[in-house]
C-alpha cells in the first residue's frame, strides 16, 4: 500500500494486466483523435478476410528491425490479436520510414496499407503505405498566462549524498533571491513564481548496497530537515512543488515489475 492506504496492489498478474489495458486505452482514444483513425479495424477482423485489400489499423508496435533488403518490418498488437506490418524503403514511403525508424516499441500508431491474406499457411501481411502517431492537434491552444511568470525545474538534488552540490545549489537559491550580479539574470528570477522538484530531493537510505560509504547525513529525518533548512531560504512567492523519487521514502510505483 501507499502511505495514503488508497492505493494498493498484491502484485498478481491481473494487476499487470489491468495497468497494461488501461494504458492501451489511453493510448487508443489519444490516436482517434486523428481524423483519417476513424476507419481502423480490429487485427482479429482483418485475419476474416480471404483476399488481399486495402484495409488500416492501430495498435502497439514490437519487434522492430530491418531486413537485409533495407525494408522496416515490425508486429503490431491490438487487444484482439497480432500481425506483421512491412514498411517498404523506397521514395513513396520516405514520411512513413522517417516515422517508424523514429518509433520505439510499445508506441501506438496508426497503419493503412495492402494486406495479404497468406498462402500455405503463412499468416498474413500488411505493405504498409502510410504510417502516423499521436502528435499534438492542429487546433490545440495552450493556456498561456497573461503574466510574463516562469517555472523553474530541478530534480535529484541528493541531499545527504557525498555528490550534493550545496555550494553550486547556494547559488541557486543566491539567483531565485534576484541576487545575481547580472540584470539580466535577475529579472529571470523575478518572473519565477513556481519551482518544481522533480524527483530525489534526498538521498534516502538503504536505496542500494553500501550507500552508507556515500552518505554525509546517514539519518532519514535529519536528511529532509536539512533539506527544509535548505528550501526555506526559498522566497515566500515561490510556490514549491515537490514530486518524490525512488530514493524518497515513500511506496513504489505500483504495480512495479
Amino acid at each position: 500500500q501507499d502511505p495514503t492506504n488508497h492505493l494498493f496492489t498484491n502484485g498478481k498478474y491481473d494487476d499487470f494486466y489491468e495497468l497494461t489495458i488501461d494504458k492501451y486505452n489511453k493510448l487508443k482514444n489519444l490516436i482517434r483523435k486523428r481524423p483519417e483513425v476513424s476507419s481502423a479495424t480490429n487485427i482479429n477482423n482483418i485475419f476474416r478476410i480471404s483476399n488481399s485489400i486495402e484495409i488500416s489499423t492501430l495498435g502497439l508496435v514490437d519487434k522492430i528491425h530491418q531486413t537485409k533488403k533495407g525494408n522496416f518490418l515490425f508486429t503490431l498488437e491490438d487487444l484482439t490479436g497480432k500481425i506483421s506490418v512491412l514498411i517498404q524503403n523506397n521514395s513513396e514511403n520516405l514520411d512513413s520510414v522517417k516515422i517508424i525508424q523514429r518509433t520505439l516499441n510499445d508506441q501506438m500508431v496508426f497503419v493503412k496499407g495492402l494486406y495479404n491474406p497468406g498462402e500455405h499457411g503463412r499468416k498474413g501481411i500488411i505493405f504498409a503505405s502510410y504510417i502516423s502517431k499521436i502528435d499534438i492537434p492542429t487546433d490545440f491552444q495552450p493556456n498561456i498566462s497573461p503574466d510574463p511568470l516562469s517555472i523553474a525545474l530541478i530534480s535529484d538534488t541528493h541531499i545527504g549524498s557525498k555528490e550534493f552540490e550545496e555550494g553550486l545549489f547556494a547559488k541557486f537559491i543566491n539567483f531565485l533571491n534576484g541576487k545575481s550580479k547580472n540584470k539580466l539574470l535577475r529579472e529571470k528570477a523575478g518572473r519565477i513564481k513556481y519551482l518544481v522538484i522533480n524527483g530525489d530531493l534526498i538521498d534516502g537510505i538503504g536505496i542500494y548496497p553500501s550507500q552508507q560509504e556515500d552518505l554525509v547525513i546517514a539519518d532519514i529525518y535529519k536528511q529532509f530537515k536539512k533539506a527544509s533548512e535548505i528550501l526555506l531560504e526559498i522566497p515566500d512567492y515561490i510556490k514549491i512543488f515537490f514530486v518524490s523519487g525512488n530514493h524518497e521514502p515513500v511506496r513504489n510505483a505500483i504495480p512495479r515489475p
